[in-house]
């Protein structure tokens, strides 16, 4: 009996820790309005939304862009911190209730322009403020 207890509590704990992992999709959606890409003051990508807090009141809140590149006109992820916007325009974030969608117009080798999208996974509302 005591190893079939040791089994399902190791099972419970590496389930509840990669709950806890980042990569799921984004929720901030739903509980934050005018959701938008902005440029930091040192040329960071990031995202600002006005976020209600747990007492219902509205905050003004803004989070670094996961670490999101473009390869060749194709947005992806990877290193880390995002370094799409320095490649890309006609940047756009869009949110749906099942997460939240970066869409770009990013520089191929070649030089021309390609549009390309990517979910932005693990950004969610921390009582008014963004947080991943």
């Amino acid at each position: 009996m005591k190893t079939f207890a040791a089994t399902v509590f190791l099972a419970f704990t590496a389930t509840s820790a990669l709950a806890g992992s980042h990569s799921g999709a984004s929720t901030f959606q739903n509980t934050c309005s005018n959701i938008a890409f902005q440029y930091g003051s040192d040329g960071s990508a990031q995202i600002a939304a006005v976020c209600l807090k747990a007492n219902g009141m509205p905050n003004q809140t803004s989070i670094a862009m996961p670490p999101i590149g473009n390869n060749n006109g194709m947005l992806e992820m990877g290193g880390n911190a995002a370094t799409f916007q320095m490649s890309c325009g006609n940047i756009m974030l869009e949110a749906e209730v099942d997460g939240v969608t970066l869409y770009a117009n990013c520089r191929m080798s070649s030089g021309e322009f390609m549009e390309t999208s990517i979910p932005v996974s693990g950004i969610n509302n921390s009582d008014g403020t963004l947080t991943n």
